[in-house]
């Protein structure tokens, strides 16, 4: 059978969408289309989207405004100065670059051995965490500026994800049709594709990304929602922080400091918003002022306090279904290793 050669970083949006799995922010703008949306409603994954099934545990909520825990230290604490300083108790259920590194590549080192069976050779697109730094370090979008020497060269930063440049589009040629094929196991207009390997296995329904996702999910007995059950509880964490006076009084010192300045700032995400539309160095200029006063008032330390607190609190009210979580995790990695056999 004729061999062709396709890359799968050729693959138009569409298809990196489906072979990729990339950690995301979720965002909940406090006004609607802005950059800040991201500032203070943090990163979190958006998990591998796979054939699982199973329960849901369900995560409530409380009410606005309510005392959550024993009460966190805000005095004595040491300022956060860098990244490597954010710490989290949920941290420790997160998934690590690594991990997604192992279940990303071994899906598509199994992706192209798959449509190498069906005559078109492929080479895989490997895992740049580079390429997600400012989604896994994303300790600013969470809680403001704090690093000092990045402030001062970058200012505020761009605040966005740039994994994908939507403005380029790539043709779609014959391979890239083929590809699509394999990997859907469906044509243009969502008809089966009659296929048949070197050894006249057919095609199985679904395509190579179902055979892929069938291999990698075996034994997997919850569904993607229970996976991503550390990232809901961070989200919902951040949420009720948001939500409480302490955060509020803690806003309330930042906005006392930012008016020895003139400005009539509400929020710390107000600040940023206010220079969206200026100069570089305008933006610059605002946000070595929003640190200077995010650092008077210790302002990310006292954060990251009331957000462990709640955070230890979410943790024990979940602490089977984490454990759980954590089990389905693994087997997810033990599969992953399976793939590159």
């Amino acid at each position: 059978m004729e061999q062709r050669r396709f890359h799968l970083e050729q693959s138009d949006k569409f298809v990196l969408d489906l072979v990729m799995v990339s950690r995301g922010i979720r965002s909940a703008s406090p006004r609607e289309g802005s950059l800040i949306s991201m500032v203070f409603r943090g990163a979190c994954a958006a998990l591998l989207v796979v054939a699982l099934a199973g329960c849901v545990p369900e995560v409530g909520s409380r009410p606005p405004n309510e005392r959550v825990g024993a009460t966190p230290a805000t005095t004595g604490l040491t300022p956060v100065t860098s990244e490597s300083q954010l710490v989290l108790p949920l941290d420790r259920y997160q998934t690590t670059v690594d991990e997604w590194r192992l279940i990303m590549d071994s899906q598509q080192h199994a992706r192209v051995e798959c449509m190498g069976r069906f005559g078109l050779e492929t080479r895989p697109e490997r895992f740049e965490p580079d390429l997600y730094e400012d989604v896994y370090d994303s300790g600013h979008l969470r809680y403001g500026l704090f690093d000092r020497e990045a402030v001062e060269e970058n200012g505020y930063g761009s605040g966005e994800s740039s994994l994908v440049d939507d403005a380029i589009e790539i043709p779609i040629t014959d391979d890239v049709r083929r590809f699509k094929e394999l990997l859907l196991g469906t044509d243009a207009v969502g008809n089966p594709v009659a296929a048949v390997d070197v050894s006249g296995v057919p095609l199985p329904k679904g395509g190579c990304n179902a055979e892929v996702q069938q291999r990698l999910t075996d034994g997997v007995t919850a569904d993607a929602a229970f996976l991503d059950l550390p990232n809901k509880l961070s989200s919902e964490a951040q949420e009720e922080l948001l939500s409480s006076q302490e955060f509020a009084a803690l806003e309330a010192e930042w906005s006392e400091c930012m008016a020895e300045s003139g400005y009539e700032f509400v929020h710390r995400w107000d600040a940023e918003e206010s220079v969206l539309r200026e100069s570089p160095a305008r933006q610059r200029e605002m946000a070595l002022e929003d640190l200077e006063c995010g650092e008077r008032t210790n302002f990310v330390a006292r954060m990251m306090s009331l957000d462990a607190a709640i955070q230890e609190r979410l943790i024990a009210e979940n602490e089977a279904s984490l454990r759980g979580a954590l089990e389905m995790k693994r087997k997810l990695l033990e599969n992953a290793k399976e793939l590159f056999r």
